[in-house]
């Protein structure tokens, strides 16, 4: 997925504002950062509870890693 298409999804979302974050992009919903993009853009950090992750984890591990 490109930079653009995951800009225009978040952006798409109530209350979202894109922040720079360090090096990195971030999306932010009221401060609260929930995506981070790397300087590469080679692939996006998503940020939800755990109890959403795991479940995600186990149904798509070719492309999704747990960042520790």
């Amino acid at each position: 997925m490109k930079l653009a298409t995951v800009r225009q999804h978040a952006l798409s979302l109530p209350e979202v504002t894109e922040e720079p974050h360090f090096q990195y992009s971030s999306f932010r919903v009221r401060g609260k950062i929930f995506v981070t993009v790397p300087p590469d853009e080679r692939h996006i950090h998503i940020f939800v509870a755990e109890q959403q992750r795991e479940p995600a984890l186990a149904i798509h591990p070719e492309f999704l890693e747990k960042l520790t």
